[in-house]
Order: C-alpha cells, then sequence, then structure tokens
C-alpha cells in the first residue's frame, strides 16, 4: 500500500510542477489531494479491542502509574502526552519510576491508572482509550493510595491482579452510575414543574 501511496504522490507532484498557470483551480485541488494522500499514510493506526488475553499478550508493558500532571496539550489523533509517575509494573522489565503516557485517553491529575502499554524509552504508548484503565476512588470520594492498591495485589499471579484491578473499575462504574441515574431522575423531577 505505502509503494502506491507513494507512487500516486509522485505522480500527483510531478504533475502540479508541469502545470500552466491557467489551471490554478487545478493545482489547488491536487494539492489538496497530495496533502489528504500524505495524511492517511502517517495516520495513527487505532486497534479495536479484541479481548482481555489480547491485550495482555500484545502489551510488552502493564503498570499502575499516576498521572502526576493534567495534560494540557491534545496532538495528532486526539492524543495527550501525560507525564505519569509508575508506582507498579506487573509485566515488563522496564524500571523507569518516571515517564510520559502517550493515548487518547485523557488523565487526571492525581489519579491512579493501570495500563496496558508498550514502552519506548521514556515514553509509555498506550494509544486506544481501552488501554488505560482508571482505578478509580476510595470510599471517601478521594484517589486510591497506591499502598492500598499495592497491598490489594501483592503476590498474586498477573492474572489475578489484573482481575482484582478490572473488578475495582467495575465497582466504581457501577457507583458512578448508580449516583447518575439518581442525579437524572431529580433533574427530571425538576422539570415536570
Amino acid at each position: 500500500m505505502q509503494g502506491n501511496i507513494s507512487g500516486g504522490s509522485w505522480w500527483l507532484a510531478r504533475a502540479l510542477l508541469t502545470m500552466n498557470k491557467s489551471n490554478k483551480m487545478k493545482k489547488i485541488i491536487m494539492l489538496a489531494t497530495l496533502l489528504a494522500t500524505i495524511s492517511v499514510a502517517m495516520a495513527i493506526i487505532i486497534t479495536p479491542f479484541q479481548g482481555w488475553d489480547w491485550l495482555e499478550e500484545k502489551s510488552s508493558d502493564i503498570v499502575i502509574a499516576r498521572c502526576s500532571e493534567t495534560p494540557l496539550q491534545i496532538y495528532g489523533g486526539g492524543l495527550v502526552n501525560a507525564h505519569i509517575e509508575v508506582t507498579d509494573v506487573l509485566k515488563g522489565t522496564n524500571s523507569l519510576k518516571s515517564a510520559f503516557l502517550v493515548s487518547q485517553f485523557q488523565p487526571s491529575q492525581g489519579e491512579d491508572y493501570l495500563i496496558f502499554g508498550n514502552c519506548s524509552g521514556q515514553t509509555y504508548e498506550a494509544v486506544e482509550k481501552y488501554r488505560v484503565i482508571p482505578l478509580g476512588l476510595n470510599l471517601m470520594g478521594v484517589p486510591m493510595n497506591s499502598y492500598i492498591i499495592t497491598n490489594l495485589i501483592a503476590g498474586k499471579p498477573l492474572d489475578e491482579q489484573i482481575q482484582i484491578l478490572l473488578k475495582r473499575r467495575l465497582d466504581n462504574l457501577n457507583r458512578q452510575m448508580q449516583e447518575e441515574q439518581e442525579e437524572k431522575q431529580r433533574l427530571e423531577e425538576g422539570l415536570k414543574k
């Protein structure tokens, strides 16, 4: 496919150079087509979720990390570059404590996340949103303490650690959905007046 794109781009660029001035509109259209072709060639590949076993297998690094600074800049493809502090390495050999997370998921400062990614240099790449799982708040509504999370999973096999953390996320989502349903009902009652 790349050969076809570059061949098509070469032809288009050559055609632009050989056109006379009376064909300005054609030049503009062809230039826009060239730029669109180049953009497609450089696009980020987003892989659909194919199951937890697949995700675990395709992730060379699985870590628990805290977002140390809410990212303000969003890059092409909706990617953010967030500064994180790695608190636990569940899978992988990387010993980074401070790193960056590149993802479509936008983490919040101070919150912990389970990250299924691949570490390259100082960066964990977890492009798809499903690769970053918020570990949520404790029962008092504040971010979980990394020490508590570590104690929940200490000494357990990887599959069991992941199950514990996914269950925690599911419990948090269920609680959040119930609270939002109650708020929805209150708002609907207010609109009936």
